[in-house]
């Protein structure tokens, strides 16, 4: 049975992403699930660390071009809290999973 890791960009610039992605690689993870992640326990907003990602696209992006692990996303099917409607969130799904 193969495991998936579980990123997210929450606290860590882009080096330090590399960094990890890096470890799993040599780890021989071959499988990430690769998610914005919520905001730190406190603190009630969303916000990016500087010198990081904001968003899952951006890392499903940053991986698929460096990396060669198989690649899962996540979405709402209820529609996302910060999305305005579901033709948003499908949108960002379709990114997430990169050109048919």
């Amino acid at each position: 049975m193969e495991a998936m890791a579980h990123f997210t960009v929450v606290g860590a610039t882009v080096d330090e992403l590399r960094a990890t992605l890096d470890e799993m690689r040599d780890a021989g993870i071959d499988n990430v699930l690769a998610l914005r992640g919520d905001p730190p326990q406190g603190q009630e907003k969303w916000e990016s660390t500087p010198g990081g990602l904001e968003y899952s696209t951006e890392l499903a992006q940053l991986i698929s071009q460096n990396y060669d692990f198989c690649i899962g996303a996540a979405c709402f099917p209820e529609v996302h809290p910060e999305a305005p409607d579901m033709d948003h969130e499908i949108r960002f799904l379709k990114e997430k999973i990169g050109p048919a």
